[in-house]
């Protein structure tokens, strides 16, 4: 059951529509991480939802913002998925 939990969080979580934006702009995940001076390893935990190895929150909100307008992809948007799949 929390199997079922982590895969429906990640189907709805900012990472998911991250990486398709990235995807139809024909965009490599190297190519972001320049874009936006920031680590491939980075691009790579915000796509897949795992924040724990990037340090506090605010960073991660900054990531996600700067990364969606990167895409043309609403940042509110994004911002909200990922404040609702973190636990209360």
């Amino acid at each position: 059951m929390v199997q079922e939990e982590d895969s429906s969080k990640n189907l709805h979580g900012p990472g998911v529509l991250l990486r398709a934006g990235r995807e139809s702009a024909g965009l490599s995940i190297e190519q972001v991480a320049d874009k936006l001076h920031l680590l491939q390893s980075v691009i790579v935990s915000l796509e897949t939802d795992s924040y724990d190895r990037i340090r506090g929150e605010t960073f991660v909100r900054g990531y996600l913002r700067n990364y969606a307008r990167l895409l043309g992809i609403s940042d509110d948007e994004v911002v909200a998925r990922y404040t609702a799949g973190k636990p209360a």
